[in-house]
Order: C-alpha cells, then sequence, then structure tokens
C-alpha cells in the first residue's frame, strides 16, 4: 500500500466525517508546531496517533499495515484541511 492509500485510509477510517476531529488533530498538530517538547497520543479505529516535536506517526492498531506512517506536521495540518473542505463540499451537494 502507498503512503497515499493509507493516508487516504486513515481519513476515511480514523477521521471519516467528523469536522470536530479533524479540528481537534489539527489543534494538535499546530500545539506541536509551537512546543517541540509537546506530546499527544490518541486511539482512533485503525491507528494510534502520536504527535510530538518531530512530527505525526501513525501507529496501526491492528496488523493491517507493515510499519508506522511518519508525516511532518505541515502535511498532516494540509491533509486534514483538505479533508475538511471535501466533507463540507460533499455535505452541500446533499
Amino acid at each position: 500500500m502507498t503512503q497515499e492509500n493509507r493516508i487516504e485510509e486513515f481519513l476515511r477510517t480514523d477521521v471519516q466525517f467528523d469536522l470536530q476531529w479533524a479540528d481537534v488533530l489539527i489543534e494538535k498538530a499546530k500545539a506541536a508546531l509551537q512546543d517541540t517538547g509537546y506530546q499527544w497520543e490518541g486511539s482512533a479505529n485503525a491507528n494510534l496517533i502520536c504527535i510530538d516535536g518531530t512530527g505525526v506517526r501513525l501507529e496501526p492498531l491492528h496488523e493491517q499495515y507493515t510499519g508506522d506512517l511518519f508525516l511532518s506536521h505541515d502535511s498532516f495540518i494540509v491533509t486534514l484541511e483538505n479533508w475538511k473542505k471535501k466533507i463540507k463540499a460533499d455535505r452541500t451537494r446533499s
């Protein structure tokens, strides 16, 4: 599975259509950008989300992937912001 596919799956299974959860994750990533000593972990449906001063790590909770996925804070934030835009656009079309 490519990194892009894995990120898409993370969005579908762990963030889903919850804009508030996406906002929480964005806030956590921004906090880690401001404070390199910041650490936060949260469990979702398929991944443990670890955010700290070095970036974001998605650790599989099950054996569906081999290894962790590492993202920069900025790429994680942009990915979540784009996901939120997609959800909002889909909702306005419905």
